[in-house]
């Protein structure tokens, strides 16, 4: 993981997501396991935001707004999913459109969605 912007930040993320997993395992509603994840980032100390708007731009026009399910230290955009499997167009599928003022801290393609398999 070579590509990563805010490795430390995102190990800390990925630690409270496995916590949350083992504490409350599969089976629930993806807004019980964004709860649980604020929780358990709070307990950490570390700084986020539910449910952060932003507008979405397109040729200078607004063409709509992206709702982030949790940005963490305004840094890192966290998308949860809760579905009984993983399959190929989640794994390939962008965690977040262009969302202007938000830089990635990883891959797009694979670290900012996480999914609790139940």
């Amino acid at each position: 993981m070579s590509n990563i912007i805010y490795k430390e930040l995102s190990d800390k993320i990925i630690g409270c997501a496995i916590t949350v997993h083992k504490i409350i395992g599969p089976g629930f509603l993806e807004n019980v396991y964004e709860q649980s994840l604020c929780v358990e980032l709070k307990l950490n100390n570390i700084p986020f935001t539910r449910q952060k708007v932003y507008s979405m731009f397109y040729k200078s026009y607004t063409v709509g707004v992206y709702i982030a399910d949790v940005v963490v230290d305004n840094k890192v955009i966290v998308e949860l999913k809760s579905v009984s499997c993983i399959n190929r167009n989640m794994e390939a599928a962008p965690a977040h459109p262009c969302a202007r003022g938000i830089h990635p801290s990883m891959d797009i393609s694979s670290a900012f969605k996480l999914y609790a398999c139940f």
